[in-house]
């Protein structure tokens, strides 16, 4: 994906702890194209378990995701 290994163990170790993870903040079109990357390199695991799906991502706006964090914050307040 054009990141460095200790990145993108970061990336993963962030997910697994969330279920999710922001993992780049730029214009919609290189969003996009780094989805496609990403479900692309996750479709290539062929001895994926039967009830294991590919990786989902998602291309959200920045508002989405901040109000996101926030109703999070108030939950946990």
């Amino acid at each position: 994906m054009g990141c460095q290994q200790k990145e993108a163990i970061d990336y993963v170790t962030s997910i697994d702890r969330e279920g999710r993870a922001v993992v780049k903040c730029a214009p919609f079109q290189k969003c996009e194209q780094l989805k496609n990357d990403i479900e692309k390199q996750s479709n290539r695991s062929v001895n994926l378990p039967p009830k294991q799906l590919p990786l989902k991502v998602s291309v959200l706006h920045k508002n989405a995701v901040a109000q996101q964090q926030f109703a999070i914050q108030l939950l946990a307040w």
